[in-house]
């Protein structure tokens, strides 16, 4: 039977047994690194969705003024663009004359009320909305705009409503 001496049972124990898990300084150098990829990708998310934002803005209100130009020659009536920049909306009305217009069904929210920008895009603004000197506009049942003008959206992007054809652009 051989005895071994305690010493050396400390030995080969302390030689089996492994340190496992990361250093201090190593779990720092990774918070760090996270930190300094978060600080450059969160503006750019930030600004991202941001501009897709104005981007679908910008298309929803350019499907709107089609949507009601299409309308008025299916349907021989005329119909209307009203925006109101004090509550940041705008609304797609059809009937004869500004007395008799209804809102329009919104085929993108199944409803007849006008579009809240500060709900559907938040940060969102309609800055100008100029068809010679007024904010609406109406196609007759040709499809003949009242008089061209500009909509524009965080004085940046700007739909335009060609006078003479009624076609409508970003």
């Amino acid at each position: 039977m051989i005895i071994l001496n305690t010493s050396e049972k400390w030995k080969k124990l302390k030689i089996s047994i492994g340190y496992e898990g990361f250093s201090i300084i190593e779990m720092i150098t990774v918070i760090a690194i996270i930190g300094v990829l978060s600080a450059i990708s969160i503006p750019k998310y930030v600004e991202t969705v941001q501009t897709m934002r104005l981007m679908n803005a910008g298309d929803k209100i350019r499907d709107d003024l089609r949507l009601i130009y299409n309308q008025s020659i299916v349907q021989h009536d005329t119909t209307w663009f009203v925006a109101d920049l004090n509550t940041n909306s705008y609304g797609i009305y059809e009937g004869a004359t500004q007395g008799s217009r209804v809102l329009i069904l919104d085929p993108s929210t199944n409803s007849q009320n006008p579009v809240d920008f500060d709900e559907t895009f938040p940060g969102i603004a309609l800055t100008n909305v100029n068809f010679n000197g007024n904010t609406e506009f109406m196609y007759d049942w040709w499809g003949t705009p009242s008089s061209g003008g500009v909509i524009e959206l965080d004085n940046s992007l700007t739909i335009t409503v060609v006078s003479e054809t009624g076609y409508v652009h970003k």
